[in-house]
């Protein structure tokens, strides 16, 4: 009985291992099957490279399993045959989560849209083996992803010239480091748009020559207050509009002091909403702005010096301060302001101004001056003479002036 049990549980054990082996026969060969499914081998006289079929029923079968993209071990040796990264369309990996670079990776001139999308996405491993010599354009690269750091201070970005939307939407972006040399940038619109979790930001020790820089840091630490290493210079930027839109930063003055606005001519909303209490632009080169509409609207400011701008080319600054509730003194004394047209508002609901003098548009001919001073409730003295308004209804409303009579202006 012994011995017919000892054969029995032999028969088993052999039955099993061939089981066992069957299934890692098996699961070899459908990786092996996966694997000429999804990468497609080319060969040309020049080069070997190994690239994704997009068109892969298994990838399209499994697109929310994969959890990870490794760049395959490009050919050692030659440099010349490195994989290249070109656009990865999100719709193919929705569980991506890791993305692992091996070997010397080479991206290519355009990383438009290259991760865009990836919303599960919150690390890429092996950064500084990526070749980004060649990157021109990060247009929307990784906009609306899950990426939570990133460190590309090690990496070549000094051809880069476009990131407009880069990280556009990227909500739990908290640290990214950038490579000291970003002379080349020239557009960086909607840049960090709503990275409300953003804490640290680098951007290298370059000046920046940007033609667009608008809502480049629009809701930037909304979260959380960020801090951007002042270590960077913006020059000849011509559109600040929104820039610093209902930020919250640890530091304004140091960035307000490096940038350059003798080309800008927009300044539209750049600080409106945003979580800044002191404010000194007196040192601005504003000869060229046309508008500041907005520029300072409902922020909770306690000190602001704006004196001495040369406002030679102002035509509006619609809201320009408008509820700035927490300051008491407001010196203007703009080089001439002649080409003034819009002054709607201008003032409103500023609670804590008392005197005010705006001679400094002597000459010009406003289109528009309503609500100028609304509500300004502790104002008991404004010098303003020298302008035509044709248009003045509610200019001096619920103002602090005894015997006042707004038809006699």
């Amino acid at each position: 009985m012994k011995h017919k049990t000892l054969i029995l549980a032999s028969i088993i054990a052999v039955f099993a291992v061939l089981i066992g082996f069957f299934t890692i026969s098996l699961k070899k060969q459908k990786n092996a099957e996966i694997a000429h499914d999804v990468i497609e081998d080319t060969k040309t006289s020049t080069e070997i490279q190994q690239s994704i079929n997009f068109n892969s029923t298994w990838l399209q079968e499994n697109k929310k399993a994969i959890k990870e993209i490794s760049f395959v071990e490009s050919y050692k040796g030659n440099a010349e045959k490195a994989t290249t990264i070109g656009r990865c369309p999100a719709y193919l990996f929705e569980g991506v989560v890791y993305i692992c670079v091996p070997d010397k990776t080479v991206v290519e001139s355009s990383m438009d849209d290259c991760f865009k999308d990836f919303e599960s996405l919150t690390t890429i491993s092996g950064l500084e083996r990526l070749d980004f010599s060649q990157v021109i354009s990060m247009n929307s690269a990784f906009e609306n992803s899950g990426i939570e750091i990133l460190d590309l201070a090690e990496v070549n970005l000094s051809n880069l010239i476009n990131t407009n939307r880069a990280f556009y939407n990227c909500q739990n972006l908290n640290k990214i480091r950038f490579s000291p040399d970003l002379h080349s940038l020239r557009n960086t619109k909607w840049m960090f748009y709503n990275c409300s979790s953003l804490q640290f930001l680098s951007l290298g020790n370059s000046t920046l020559f940007l033609n667009n820089a608008s809502h480049m840091f629009d809701n930037v630490g909304a979260s959380t207050f960020c801090t951007i290493e002042p270590t960077f210079k913006i020059s000849s930027v011509n559109d600040l509009s929104y820039f610093f839109y209902q930020t919250h930063l640890t530091d304004y003055q140091s960035l307000i002091d490096n940038i350059d606005t003798s080309k800008t001519t927009d300044l539209t909303s750049m600080f409106e909403g945003a979580q800044i209490y002191e404010a000194d632009i007196s040192n601005w080169n504003t000869q060229n702005v046309k508008s500041i509409d907005r520029l300072f609207c409902d922020v909770s400011l306690s000190s602001l010096n704006v004196e001495g701008l040369n406002m030679s080319s102002l035509e509006s600054a619609e809201d320009a301060f408008f509820q700035c509730s927490g300051i008491s003194e407001l010196k203007l004394n703009w080089t001439s302001a002649e080409k003034m047209k819009n002054t709607k508002r201008m003032f409103a609901y500023c609670y804590g101004l008392k005197e005010l003098d705006v001679s400094c548009f002597n000459g010009a001919e406003i289109i528009c001056a309503d609500d100028m001073f609304y509500h300004c409730t502790a104002l008991n003295k404004v010098k303003c003479d020298g302008f035509t308004a044709f248009s003045s209804s509610r200019m001096f409303e619920l103002c602090d002036f005894p015997n006042f009579d707004e038809n006699k202006v």
